[in-house]
């Protein structure tokens, strides 16, 4: 398991890399979110969609211009209500990538049905699609009274993962809640970090010969004895590039103590941009391939991992880590 998940950890980074978006199809007609349509088409003056991604991490798209096809719009992040960062771009609505993506090339995979979802005191008649690829079922839900893209939510394996928790436009209407994000209380008896829903590390990423990068890690659902989480590509504050694709993973609490019960090293002190941990050690080699790989664990969640070859060093390092 402990090879599994660094092999995992590897592939989940070069997956997140080299992905990429599935193409809009410019005759892809009002409703047919499949074939790339969305509700930036329409998008006037004034229109604005907030969402939420849990943890305290939020963000707001705001339409300020639209001139001869052309969108310009703000796309601003929160953290605990507070700003960190906010972007104008100007665009043509099928360039703009909307925050839930259908999976290209498996069309005929997707289920669809409609819905009736209620955002505070609005009811929206949505379209929902539902794919499993792997072990992850995601079910997607659009809605054409949605301004700035009409996605309403995504949930994969029963938990939320990105939701609107608000909207204006002068031709679609109003909606909003005050609901707060949803909160887990299970007792788990797994490490710290995975304990807990919505714990999340960002990592920056250093590979040979590539742009430095971030991944966001994030807890999912959390049970007794395992938890679910997912890896996604990022921006340094930790808010999800738009359009990144989420690869979703689960860890138990058998394969953990097997394959981190006996750490090369305890007690070690770490310091990275995240701060000050006390980490067990991890140390492995693989001849035949040639590869040393060196981790450093704090409570379960990952600090710093570093992967040597004949052409250079993989790095990952935890640049914020939130655990309740």
């Amino acid at each position: 398991m402990h090879q599994i998940i660094r092999v995992g950890t590897l592939c989940a980074v070069l997956a997140l890399m080299a992905w990429q978006q599935a193409p809009v199809q410019a005759e892809a007609k009002e409703g047919d979110w499949a074939g790339g349509w969305n509700t930036w088409e329409d998008a006037e003056k004034g229109d604005w969609a907030e969402y939420s991604l849990g943890g305290g991490i939020t963000f707001k798209d705001e339409v300020t211009r639209v001139n001869a096809g052309k969108i310009t719009y703000t796309h601003t992040l929160f953290a605990n209500g507070k700003q960190t960062g906010q972007q104008e771009k100007t665009r043509d609505w099928m360039s703009i990538k909307i925050q839930v993506r259908m999976p290209y090339g498996k069309e005929k995979e997707v289920e669809w049905t409609e819905e009736t979802l209620t955002l505070g005191e609005v009811e929206l008649s949505c379209d929902k699609a539902k794919w499993t690829i792997g072990q992850a079922t995601t079910e997607a839900y659009f809605c054409k009274d949605v301004p700035c893209g009409g996605v309403v939510k995504q949930v994969t394996n029963g938990k939320d993962i990105v939701w609107l928790t608000g909207f204006h436009s002068d031709k679609k209407g109003d909606g909003k809640t005050d609901k707060p994000d949803p909160v887990e209380t299970v007792k788990s008896e797994m490490p710290r970090f995975y304990a807990a829903a919505d714990n999340y590390v960002v990592l920056k990423i250093t590979v040979p010969g590539r742009d430095q990068s971030y991944q966001l890690r994030k807890v999912g659902t959390v049970d007794v004895k395992s938890a679910t989480w997912s890896a996604v590509a990022c921006d340094e504050a930790g808010v999800p590039n738009e359009g990144a694709k989420s690869i979703d993973k689960t860890t138990d609490k058998e394969g953990w103590d097997k394959e981190y019960g006996k750490p090369s090293k305890t007690g070690v002190k770490l310091t990275v941009a995240a701060g000050e941990y006390v980490c067990d050690v991890y140390e492995s080699k693989d001849e035949k391939a040639g590869t040393e790989t060196s981790e450093w664990i704090s409570e379960g969640a990952l600090i710093k991992l570093v992967k040597k070859t004949k052409s250079g060093e993989t790095v990952l390092e935890a640049t914020k880590l939130v655990m309740k």
